[in-house]
């Protein structure tokens, strides 16, 4: 159910009925991939923490667990200044991946911000730009 300002509330088929379904839909697709990617980014970086951590620290669960739980990326930045003790021995087979997961991320970001954009420009232009003060 879509609520528009304070007197204009449609349901799926109203909404579908008055805009398409293209546009609704991938708005619904962009949000489901932002889902799936943003979950795939976390455990992504808990796999590169766990691995990380086990090579230079003594405790790699904690940290993990620190990185994945502290909100905000705050556990990252603790972990990356203080919870690195000793330097890699092994080689970083980690750094395509989490650049790959990065971009993922960002340009699925994008995408939900265009078509949500996109979904409130067909907004104003059926209803005019009074509704949304």
């Amino acid at each position: 159910m879509f609520h528009f300002g304070r007197s204009i509330t449609l349901g799926w088929a109203e909404a579908v009925a008055l805009f398409g379904a293209a546009p609704i839909l991938l708005v619904l697709i962009s949000a489901l991939v932002l889902v799936a990617v943003s979950i795939g980014f976390v455990i992504f970086l808990g796999l590169w923490t766990y691995s990380d951590a086990s090579e230079r620290t003594n405790e790699p669960a904690l940290w993990t667990l620190i990185v994945l739980f502290v909100p905000c990326f705050i556990g990252l930045i603790i972990y990356l200044a203080v919870g690195r003790d000793r330097e890699r021995q092994s080689s970083r087979r980690f750094k395509k991946p989490l650049l790959t997961m990065v971009t993922l991320f960002i340009l699925t970001f994008l995408l939900l911000v265009g078509s949500l954009i996109h979904l409130l420009s067909l907004v104003t232009a059926e209803f005019g730009a009074w509704f949304f003060w």
